[in-house]
C-alpha cells in the first residue's frame, strides 16, 4: 500500500471510530431514557453500530 492510501485508511479509520462512540452513546441515551430495547430507533443505531465495527474491523486488517 502507498503512503497516501495508508493516509487515507487511517482517515477512514478514525471517522468510523468517532461516529460509532457518537452512535453507542446516543443508544444509550435513549435507553436511559425508554429502559426498554423495543424502541425502533435503538434497534436501527445498533444495527448501524455492528456495520460500523464490521467497517472498522475490516480497516484494521488492511
Amino acid at each position: 500500500m502507498t503512503v497516501p492510501d495508508t493516509k487515507v485508511q487511517i482517515k477512514l479509520l478514525i471517522l468510523f471510530i468517532v461516529g460509532l462512540i457518537v452512535v453507542i452513546t446516543a443508544i444509550v441515551a435513549l435507553f436511559r431514557a425508554n429502559h426498554s430495547f423495543k424502541n425502533a430507533p435503538i434497534i436501527v443505531m445498533s444495527v448501524v453500530a455492528v456495520f460500523m465495527i464490521g467497517v472498522i474491523t475490516t480497516l484494521f486488517s488492511l
